[in-house]
């Protein structure tokens, strides 16, 4: 079984490759009824290496995050090769990106995935099965190990948007919107404040240095504004969405 964790951008949904194993989870609640959604025109190219599929809402909920698992089988049925796939789109229902990885009630949508596949994987057919889904209302269905990595990965988005939304509040209070008080923020977030390996946070903060040093000045309070409003809308999204029931 593959695992692995990635993002697709950082200022985007993060893209999870979770392991599906079965058990608990701490505190992730599950509704144990039939799955929510449903996967269909599954293909796989070899040469691109990449996997499409459509997935459709059986519900009248808007599913934030969902997981499936791919499975590839040889011409006798046999499973050759297995791995574990999923998306949170909590930022995209939010509109705070484009990505539109969610899942509409009633609705679907087709796409496409990387996948590292050996060459040695004989694939003559592929199946995708759901395992977890979160909705726009909290509430979760599927395997609670996979449900709670979600919850804890919306939790330190949740956590990192706080630390700077909060940290260029004060600096703003101090000095006022200007390239002054982002390096007064940058200087109070590279001492350690928060979660230093976030990358939500590493793509942040390298933006805030390239604002703060460029030599045109003359909107900086427009600049700073922006950064102010960015933080303050991630933060409270991911803190709507961090808890789930």
């Amino acid at each position: 079984m593959v695992t692995a964790f990635s993002s697709r951008t950082a200022l985007s949904a993060l893209i999870a490759l979770l392991p599906l194993t079965s058990g608990g989870g701490d505190g992730a609640k599950v509704q144990p009824q039939s799955p929510p959604f449903a996967a269909s025109d599954v293909t796989i190219s070899r040469t691109n290496q990449t996997i499409s599929f459509t997935l459709r809402n059986l519900t009248r909920d808007p599913i934030t995050a969902w997981h499936v698992s791919v499975e590839m089988k040889d011409s006798a049925g046999t499973a050759t090769y297995a791995v574990g796939l999923g998306v949170d789109g909590y930022l995209g229902f939010e509109g705070l990106n484009d990505s539109n990885d969610f899942l509409p009630a009633s609705g679907s949508w087709t796409k496409s995935f990387r996948l590292s596949i050996p060459d040695s994987v004989v694939i003559e057919s592929a199946a995708v099965e759901p395992n977890a889904a979160v909705f726009a209302n909290g509430t979760a269905w599927g395997n609670p190990v996979i449900v709670t990595g979600f919850s804890r990965n919306r939790q330190r988005a949740q956590s990192t948007w706080e630390d700077l939304r909060f940290v260029v509040e004060g600096a703003v209070g101090k000095l006022g919107a200007t390239p002054q008080a982002l390096k007064l923020a940058l200087s109070e977030l590279d001492t350690g404040v928060g979660e230093q390996d976030h990358p939500l946070r590493q793509v942040a903060i390298t933006n805030m240095r390239l604002a703060a040093e460029a030599p045109d000045n003359a909107s900086a309070k427009d600049v700073v504004a922006t950064f102010l409003s960015n933080f303050r809308r991630h933060h409270e999204a991911a803190r709507r969405h961090a808890q789930i029931k």
